[in-house]
């Protein structure tokens, strides 16, 4: 008995692998909820630097200086208090690659992508930019129902990689940035035209030491010249609103301190987009479908 009982231990032993295997794979295959976990550009950044060993910032505008000093940024810059998408994620991943070849990280390039990723799937971000291939069995088929119960009990997304339901289209503006997400293929995103919303942070507790109430909002104002500016969630870039009209800002610019929410400062909502109508294809044509069956409409096209 006891000998069969030291063979069944040891047999035990060398499947727990092939378990824990199977339950990774399990988990890297499941679906991506309807709404992309809400996570600000400022509180990832301060996360960043420590991962990083680039030092222990005291606030969202140390980070995002200490991350530009060695040339990690977005294109445009960094917006404090816009939520991480894709995109944005693919640019600073890209960035941390530039600067670890530079020697300008006090770790190798490895190591400093293992970091990157790790802290990105932490906050539940762990999207991998890349080109289609062939994905045709790689695509997800979301429940309509389920997305329309979404909806109509949580409200619209900030941020989704499923097409809103027919009543919300209009909300949203779509970003044809190809990513996966969970061994799923996604042409784009969804990202709403107007939000503002808070969320409470502290994802992991080895990186904030408290929990803190941040708003995240493509509404800002500058407390000095009291200047409204929205983000065009597809180029990431700052927009200047004056009288209705928007001028455009090209240079790359960091709002991680002087601007702040415009609704907490009773904004008129005149920086609102307007979101009448959208493509959801690139100017090329689109992606026609995307392989989302199940959906109610595709990704090709205008919507009104």
């Amino acid at each position: 008995m006891k000998k069969l009982l030291t063979i069944m231990t040891a047999f035990g032993l060398l499947l727990m692998p092939l378990t824990i295997h199977a339950q990774a794979d399990q988990r890297s295959t499941r679906t991506p909820p309807v709404s992309q976990p809400l996570v600000s550009e400022g509180d990832f950044a301060i996360d960043l630097v420590s991962v990083l060993n680039l030092g222990t910032p005291n606030d969202e505008v140390e980070a995002e200086d200490t991350l530009t000093s060695v040339g990690i940024a977005p294109r445009n810059g960094w917006i404090a208090s816009y939520p991480l998408t894709p995109n944005i994620i693919g640019e600073l991943k890209n960035a941390v690659t530039a600067s670890a070849d530079s020697r300008k990280l006090p770790m190798g390039k490895d190591d400093a992508l293992r970091a990157f990723d790790g802290l990105a799937t932490e906050y539940g971000l762990a999207v991998l930019p890349g080109a289609p291939g062939n994905y045709a069995g790689n695509q997800p088929q979301p429940n309509p129902a389920d997305i329309d119960d979404y909806y109509s009990e949580e409200g619209p997304p900030v941020v989704t990689y499923y097409p809103p339901p027919p009543d919300y289209d209009y909300l949203y503006s779509w970003v044809p940035y190809a990513f996966w997400c969970s061994g799923f293929f996604f042409p784009g995103f969804f990202v709403l035209n107007d939000f503002n919303t808070i969320v409470v942070v502290n994802p992991h507790g080895h990186h904030h030491h408290h929990h803190h109430h941040h708003v995240i909002t493509n509404h800002f104002i500058d407390p000095k010249t009291h200047t409204a500016f929205t983000v065009n969630p597809g180029s990431h870039a700052i927009t200047k609103v004056s009288n209705g009209s928007r001028i455009s800002q090209s240079s790359p610019q960091s709002f991680g301190g002087p601007v702040s929410c415009a609704n907490c400062h009773g904004n008129d909502g005149s920086s609102k987009s307007s979101g009448n109508s959208h493509s959801y294809g690139s100017s090329s044509g689109g992606h026609g479908s995307s392989g989302f069956s199940g959906g109610s409409h595709g990704f090709g096209g205008s919507h009104r």
